[in-house]
């Protein structure tokens, strides 16, 4: 994929959240980094169409994202989106989550929504729990029936918002083998993590983000172990310190 921003504004009440960005890379798996706060998931919901630039463009592949409600709605289609409560229904199966999307937003038949249903749960190692609603699963079977259900329709890209930030270490290592097995298998994707040794190993490019700009981008590897800007090198290291303590930076 082939990711490029121009002049790129997100104002919420006079404030710039995303100051002015302007970027291009290509890469196949990106991984944005940075405090909490910083732009990150404002970035990611933009790239996803979910929600307009006050200003400034973004192109994905060389295709404009719409900024009409109505053109949005088909771009949207082309993706898949895990957010950091999963966001299944609660009332229905992990089967049923899976497969009522494919009919009802991609239109496929029943028969067809049900096989693929089963055959991703049963790919992520879920296929006991199939019938087994969002309540009696763990954090991390929620957030990997989650990611089956982004990665239903075959979307162009997938897109991550922070997908293990609810759970304990246990559940996020799940999650991300998982994550890292679908880059394996040629999903491409965008991630906003707090996990710098996933966003390292399996990421091909980072970008650390500070205050609604862009500090730092580059190569996954040298911006996490070699990176140029002291202001990103600062937040690495707090970033070691925290995780040391337990806590997020």
């Amino acid at each position: 994929m082939k990711v490029e921003l121009e002049h790129l504004v997100k104002r919420f009440g006079g404030e710039n959240v995303i100051d002015d960005v302007s970027f291009s890379v290509e890469t196949s798996a990106l991984a944005l980094i940075g405090s909490s706060g910083g732009g990150k998931s404002t970035l990611l919901r933009m790239l996803g169409g979910l929600l307009p630039a006050t200003s400034g463009s973004i192109r994905m592949d060389g295709r404009l994202v719409p900024k009409t409600e109505r053109e949005c709605i088909a771009f949207r289609r082309t993706l898949g989106y895990v957010f950091q409560q999963g966001n299944l229904f609660q009332h229905l199966s992990a089967q049923e989550n899976i497969a009522l999307v494919l009919r009802e937003v991609h239109g496929w038949t029943k028969e067809a929504a049900d096989a693929r249903a089963f055959e991703l749960l049963a790919h992520f190692g879920l296929a006991e729990h199939a019938d087994k609603h969002p309540s009696e699963l763990s954090g991390g079977q929620q957030q990997r029936a989650a990611i089956a259900r982004a990665v239903a329709p075959r979307p162009k890209l997938l897109l991550l918002d922070e997908p293990t930030s609810a759970l304990d270490p246990e559940y996020t290592a799940e999650v991300l083998d998982l994550t890292a097995q679908l880059r394996g298998e040629g999903i491409e994707f965008v991630i906003v993590t707090h996990e710098m040794a996933f966003a390292r190993d399996v990421a091909d490019q980072v970008i650390f983000m500070d205050g609604g700009v862009i500090v730092e981008q580059g190569d996954a590897r040298q911006v996490i172990e070699r990176p140029r800007e002291e202001r990103t090198r600062q937040f690495l290291s707090r970033y070691e310190e925290s995780s040391a303590a337990g806590s997020e930076p």
